[in-house]
This record gives C-alpha cells, sequence and structure tokens, in this order.
C-alpha cells in the first residue's frame, strides 16, 4: 500500500522549512504527556530496550518523519532507556514481509511496523474496514477512527489476532486516482484501464467494480510501469503523485472514496510483557507526535496541489452527482465484505459520521 520509493527529501518540498522545523522543535503542536506516565517514568519503573520500528515509504515522508520526531522525545522521556530506531524505505523489510515478520518472530526480530490497513487485512479481516469505498465521511472522522466504539472492536479483533495498535493513525491524505492514459472526469473514464492497487483484496474489488482491472505492482515499480504502459493508471496520494509520479501521469482524480494512513503495530506478546509504566510511555508519547503531524499533513498536501497546478497536472475532485454513480458502482463491494469485517464496524463508522 505504502507509497515506497527511497527518495532522500521526498517530502521536504512539501511544507515550509519553517513550519517543518516548527513541528520538529520540543512541544510543537504536542499534547502533554498524561500526568501517570510521567510520574511512573521518573520513578524509575521504565525498561531498557530498543524498538526496531519498519516501513516502506520514503525518506522524510509523513510517517518517517512522526516516528523519526518520536523516537527523539521517547528517549529524552525515558532518560535514555528507550530507543528507537526507525527503518525507512524498506531497509529492513517491506511492509508485506514486515507484517510477517512481526506476527511470526515474537518481537524478537522486529518491535513495529508501521503500516496501512491493506497489508493488515490478511492478518485482520476487521482492518479491512479502512479499505472500504466511501467509509468515512472526513478527513477528521478518519484520523479519530480508533479512538471509537468501531475503532476498539478493530484493536480488539487485532489483538486476538496477535497484533496491538498503539498511538493513532498517520493520516497520510485522500487516496486518489491518476492517470497516465486520459483525463479521469467520469466513471465511464475508468472502465478498461489497468489500474496499480496498493495491496488488498477490497481495494482490488472496488478497482473491478469501477470497471478497470486491478494490477498488484510495488511502489518502486510504478513510475517504470506506468511508462511502458504496464498500467494505465495508479490509486495513490496527492503526495507521491507530486513528488514521483507527475511526469508520467498528467491526470488525477479524488472521488472522495479512500481514506489512506498508517496503523503502527507491534507483536502483542512482546508488548504485554512490557511494564504497565513503559507502555503507557510507548503509547502517550507517539499519540503526540502523530497528532503533531496532522497540521503538517494539511500544509503538505496544500503545497503539493499547488505544485500539481504549477505543472499543469489535472487534479479533479468528483461532482456530487459523479460521486453518486461512483457510490453506485462500489455498493457490491461493501455488501460482500460487511459480513466478514463485521457489520458493527462497519456500520458504525457510517453512523459516526460528522
Amino acid at each position: 500500500m505504502t507509497e515506497e520509493t527511497p527518495h532522500s527529501n521526498l517530502s521536504m518540498g512539501f511544507v515550509s522549512r519553517r513550519r517543518l522545523l516548527q513541528w520538529a522543535g520540543t512541544g510543537a503542536l504536542s499534547m502533554a504527556l498524561p500526568k501517570g506516565a510521567a510520574a511512573q517514568s521518573s520513578g524509575g519503573a521504565i525498561e531498557t530496550l530498543t524498538i526496531r520500528v519498519s516501513h516502506e515509504a520514503p525518506v522524510n515522508f509523513i510517517n518517517d518523519l512522526t516516528l523519526k520526531k518520536w523516537a527523539d522525545k521517547i528517549k529524552e522521556k525515558s532518560g535514555g532507556k528507550i530507543t528507537v530506531q526507525v527503518f525507512p524505505a524498506g531497509q529492513l523489510f517491506n511492509d508485506s514481509d514486515g507484517m510477517q515478520t512481526l506476527v511470526t518472530s515474537q518481537g524478537a526480530t522486529l518491535q513495529m511496523v508501521s503500516t496501512s490497513a491493506f497489508y493488515v487485512e490478511p492478518y485482520c479481516i476487521a482492518a479491512g474496514a479502512f479499505e472500504l469505498p466511501y467509509e468515512f465521511a472526513s478527513q477528521n472522522q478518519f484520523r479519530g477512527a480508533l479512538d471509537t466504539a468501531p475503532g476498539r472492536l478493530i484493536s480488539k479483533s487485532l489483538s486476538e489476532n496477535g497484533l496491538i495498535a498503539i498511538g493513532d493513525v498517520i493520516d497520510l491524505g485522500p487516496l486518489i486516482v491518476v492517470s497516465a492514459k486520459r483525463p479521469l472526469r467520469t466513471l465511464a473514464d475508468m472502465h478498461g484501464l489497468k489500474v496499480r492497487n496498493l495491496s488488498g483484496q477490497i481495494t482490488a474489488d472496488a478497482i473491478h467494480a469501477l470497471g478497470a482491472g486491478p494490477v498488484d505492482i510495488s511502489f518502486p515499480q510504478l513510475p517504470l510501469a506506468m511508462s511502458q504502459g504496464t498500467v494505465d493508471a495508479a490509486v495513490a496520494t496527492y503526495l507521491a503523485w507530486n513528488a514521483v509520479l507527475s511526469d508520467i501521469a498528467m491526470y488525477g482524480v479524488d472521488p472522495q472514496m479512500w481514506k489512506v494512513g498508517y496503523l503502527q503495530l507491534v507483536q502483542r506478546d512482546w508488548w504485554n510483557a512490557l511494564n504497565a509504566p513503559t507502555r503507557s510511555l510507548i503509547s502517550s508519547t507517539l499519540s503526540e507526535e502523530i497528532r503533531g503531524s496532522w497540521a503538517v499533513l494539511d500544509a503538505m498536501l496544500a503545497r503539493a496541489k499547488h505544485a500539481l497546478a504549477g505543472k499543469g497536472r489535472e487534479a479533479l475532485t468528483l461532482s456530487t452527482n459523479d460521486i453518486g454513480a461512483w457510490k453506485h458502482a462500489t455498493a457490491s463491494v461493501i455488501e460482500k465484505w460487511e459480513p466478514k469485517i463485521g457489520r458493527e464496524i462497519v456500520q458504525g463508522f457510517r453512523n459516526g459520521r460528522a
């Protein structure tokens, strides 16, 4: 799923240096550490450990920046007892292999993966709710998804399958479709296209429902695949389109269909073996940094859209009438997957729309 090209400065251009430095500075956009966690850490109960975090998004992508800022913060808060090592751009594992390693190694080889629901779905179908078309009405609803009744049901299901979600969702913004072949202005324009799928059967089914054919291609291979015509279009983010695909994909459309972000997952037994003060410090400091990253992402998205317009790229948002056609086309996907994901989860998010 994740946009995984290892470009060293991929996201730096999307937000002003001043804004990024403000965010990366001490205390920027952060919430206060809960008093209980602070008191416990100062009492010396925090364990000494190293947390290796793997993700395949580019260096300096929003989740990479967030995780590295968290690494600095938790080292400070723990008095140097907790070291977080972040391995971006698939340097340690791609997300698929990282998930498998996380589940099977019992935390010995890898302690944490930052990845999207597209890679989590094979291990916990409840996480597939994040892939469903038109499941979330807004970015704010998506960002707070884990801290809701249906979100807690997903967390419960994850735990039953050996995984724990900590912190919050690192938001990437809306998921769009970009095309190297033709403008995407109506549903009919999707028909017959070969579309790169991020991963996950639910998203593949949605692409099928739109009249296109899903093709599984890793993100590093995507620019070449699009230039050679192996795929005509791709499901991607505004950030990835602007940074990596804008020379190839001239057209893009936001069907307001998907939101995309990263879940922060640890192996359940490894997590539960840590004492309560350590778990509290890890999760609370991670949430601080993730919530601070949301405002930074908003600025990055605005700059990416402005840059795309400057390059002459066609970036459309569907009209209300066109959205109705896309919703109608993908209704069968929801009907198929809702019983598997859980009606209480799917309808819970839909009933909670603001």
